[in-house]
């Protein structure tokens, strides 16, 4: 399991999200159910009171993985912040798990292993100009 990048792209009224990953075929996790991912941004600073906004959470399922375990896939999400949103410094975090079991979710703001799953996680920082 890894992640090989994180983009993102601030065009004043919107932010995309990108990222590739690459599932590997070692272990039975993500081969029998498949892969999390979780994106967050993170607003107000970079501080411990920092607040976090869900972007998107997906599941990638094994049988999504049609070039086959060990490829490159790539996804991305559009999120528009509420207007009048401001931050000087905010970042944009992309957590990825493996799924332990078919009901694993990610429910913090990183990835983990709670239920001994493998995981990573990624963040990229920008500044938000009021839109």
């Amino acid at each position: 399991f890894e992640v090989l990048a994180l983009e993102s792209a601030n065009d004043g009224a919107s932010l995309r999200i990108s990222w590739r990953f690459v599932p590997v075929s070692s272990g039975s996790f993500t081969r029998n159910n498949g892969i999390n991912v979780r994106v967050l941004v993170r607003l107000g600073g970079l501080g411990s009171g920092a607040a976090y906004v869900e972007v998107v959470h997906r599941t990638y399922l094994p049988a999504s993985f049609d070039q086959g375990l060990g490829a490159t896939y790539e996804d991305e999400v559009l999120w528009a912040p509420p207007t009048g949103t401001t931050c000087s410094e905010a970042a944009v975090r992309v957590a990825l798990e493996d799924r332990a079991s078919s009901t694993d979710v990610i429910a913090t703001a990183c990835g983990n292993s709670a239920s001994s799953s493998h995981y990573d996680n990624l963040e990229a920082r920008f500044a938000l100009a009021e839109l």
